[in-house]
Formats: C-alpha cells, sequence, structure tokens
C-alpha cells in the first residue's frame, strides 16, 4: 500500500500554496522564516508521497501482469498434462482408427453405385483429363467411362485410386485433433481441396510415367505414390495444427 492517498496528497498541496500566500504577507517575520521552512519540508515529503506513489502504481501493473502470465500458463499446463495423458492420447488414437474404419468399410460398400461412379468418373477422370489437355494438348486425353484414356496409353482410375483413402484419415485425424471446432472445420475443408490437388497430381504422374517407361509404372503406382500423398497429408495436418495452435495463443 502507498502511504498516503492521491486525495491526502492533493490536499496537502493546497495547503502548501496557502501556506506560501501567508509568508508573501509575513516575509519579514521570524514566523514566517519558521513556517517557510516548514512548508519546504512539506513539499518534500510531497514529492517523495508522490514518486512512491507512482512506484506503487507501477508495481501494481506489473503484478497484476505477472499473475494473470502465472494463471494463464498454469491453465495451458493443466489443459495439455491433460490432453497429452496416456489415458486421452489413448482414447484419441482409438477413437482416430475407428473413425477411419468406418469410412474406409462404408466406402467399399459402395462398389458399384452411382455415388462411387459420380465421384471417380466426375471427381477424378474428367479433372484429370482436363489437366493432361491443359499441360498437353497433342495428347487427346478424354474421361471414358473409369478411364483415362489416351492414344498411346492410359489409365484405369479404380475404387482407391479416387484419393478418398487419405480424405478418410485426414477427416478421422481433425475429428480427434484437440482444437477449435471453427479451425477443426476450416482445416478440414481446405484439406479436401489439398487432398485433391495431391491426388491429381499423383494421377499425372503415373499417366505420363506410363506413357514414358512401363517399367516406371508399378513401383510408382504401388508404392512411391501411395507413400508421398499420406506423407504429404500428414504434413498438411500437421501445419493446420500449429497454425491452430499459434491462432488461439495470440486470442488468448
Amino acid at each position: 500500500m502507498c502511504p498516503l492517498e492521491i486525495r491526502e496528497g492533493a490536499t496537502v498541496a493546497v495547503d502548501c500554496l496557502a501556506i506560501n500566500a501567508f509568508i508573501m504577507r509575513q516575509r519579514s517575520t521570524a514566523r514566517a522564516r519558521r513556517l517557510h521552512i516548514a512548508v519546504t519540508d512539506l513539499k518534500r515529503c510531497l514529492r517523495t508521497v508522490e514518486r512512491k506513489q507512482a512506484r506503487c502504481g507501477v508495481l501494481a501493473v506489473i503484478g497484476s501482469t505477472i499473475t494473470k502470465q502465472v494463471r494463464r500458463f498454469q491453465s495451458s499446463m493443466f489443459e495439455e498434462s491433460a490432453i497429452r495423458s496416456p489415458r486421452a492420447l489413448g482414447l484419441r488414437a482409438a477413437s482416430f482408427l475407428v473413425l477411419f474404419a468406418v469410412l474406409q468399410f462404408g466406402w467399399q460398400a459402395l462398389r458399384g453405385s452411382t455415388l462411387e461412379r459420380a465421384v471417380i468418373h466426375d471427381g477424378t477422370v474428367r479433372p484429370a483429363a482436363f489437366l493432361v489437355n491443359l499441360l498437353t494438348p497433342a495428347t487427346g486425353a478424354s474421361a471414358v467411362d473409369l478411364t483415362l484414356h489416351a492414344p498411346g496409353g492410359g489409365l484405369n482410375i479404380q475404387n482407391g485410386c479416387e484419393g478418398l483413402e487419405a480424405l478418410f484419415i485426414l477427416l478421422a485425424a481433425f475429428m480427434v485433433a484437440p482444437i477449435p471446432w471453427r479451425s477443426r472445420w476450416g482445416g478440414l475443408l481446405l484439406g479436401c481441396v489439398v487432398v485433391f490437388v495431391i491426388n491429381q497430381a499423383r494421377i499425372l504422374v503415373l499417366f505420363y510415367a506410363y506413357r514414358a517407361d512401363h517399367n516406371l509404372f508399378d513401383p510408382l503406382h504401388a508404392t512411391v505414390t501411395p507413400i508421398a500423398v499420406i506423407l504429404l497429408v500428414c504434413v498438411y495436418f500437421y501445419a493446420w495444427l500449429i497454425y491452430s495452435n499459434r491462432r488461439v495463443a495470440a486470442a488468448g
């Protein structure tokens, strides 16, 4: 606590002014000299009080800021420990696996359906044909049923080549991630675009590799491109988690 309140300091200042006025009228007397000394002491005391009050105010602000930061740190540590506890991590991992399995088995159950044809033909083959003709117009690619057809060799796009497996991984990961729901949905929507772009790039690589050298197609199709797709999706997911956590920290 400060030694004097600000109101008291203001009262002392007013009294000092009044005494100064009296001294001006009585300067020749000894009493006035004693009063002048007293006023000087009072002024010095007042300045000391004001300095202490200022220091007290600064210390109060600093103390309040430190207290808030400590409480925020304790809260974040509690939440982080709860999120990273073995039980919480186990529940998230189990939820991820269950959700991914449900999505994957559900999609496999739709083999031969109208929805499968729409996803593969309209959502995968036709965009790939458009990109091939955009990059190499002389190729003359076309979307024929579930095939990316072109003179000199094309690709059959079947169930599993449309990129939904990577999308299901991303969806399950976002559903169990410890991030706000608004950030969750935003990351998932952008992730759909990312998965589509990555899968289209994979199809183009396989298309041109098959036409250039058939020996390159098998390792690219079976090993290299599937791993690359999953890795890129995981990198996107991790980058979004960092972005989301930074936004939460800045808002908090």
